[in-house]
């Protein structure tokens, strides 16, 4: 009966054009995983997702893989144990925690075939009630950035390297860098 089981997972691998670890969860839906193991599977998962990112022979590579990369990222970031969790082989990418421990923020980019960036970023809340939040790029679209009135759609992107908390109230001012393009960077 094993080898039947073995031997069915096999195939659904090759038929579902899916070897990375995601998939013998889905598949092994009958043996236990612990929630840290999860979490180290997915783990590994989105650094092989960001290798490509970062290193995909050209744009179409990367954009494929960044869209899995997005959808693995927030099936991770649903598990209770991932807020707190460090992440420490996702080196690629910016993980910033607000000073008061609220959010969570993930945040990384491409490079495009013609040296500009891209860049996405996800909100995670210690809060898990509150859903996660994505922030899509649309800089190149946005004008008058400088008094604009943005939303999570509409969002100037950079990559995050500093989050500095108002004492007054619950506001944070986030500083990042914006790589523009071959001739000059922006923060």
């Amino acid at each position: 009966m094993k080898i039947k089981q073995a031997f069915f997972i096999i195939i659904c691998l090759f038929y579902n054009n899916e070897t990375s670890p995601i998939s013998l969860i889905n598949l092994k839906s009958n043996y236990t995983i612990s929630p840290s193991n999860k979490i180290n599977i997915l783990q590994d998962s989105l650094k092989a997702k960001l290798d490509i990112i970062q290193n995909g022979i050209d744009e179409n590579e990367k954009l494929l893989a960044n869209q899995e990369f997005i959808s693995i990222l927030r099936r991770t970031l649903e598990l209770k144990i991932s807020f707190d969790f460090t992440f420490d082989s996702l080196n690629t990418i910016s993980i910033l925690k607000s000073p008061d421990n609220y959010f969570k923020i993930y945040n990384w980019f491409i490079e495009n075939d013609d040296n500009t960036y891209r860049f996405y970023a996800m909100i995670q809340f210690k809060n898990t009630k509150k859903d996660l939040i994505f922030l899509n790029d649309n800089s190149d679209d946005i004008l008058n950035v400088e008094q604009a009135e943005l939303s999570s759609d509409s969002w100037y992107g950079c990559l995050y390297y500093n989050i500095i908390k108002n004492k007054e109230k619950k506001s944070y001012t986030i500083i990042g860098w914006d790589g523009n393009n071959e001739f000059s960077t922006k923060k």
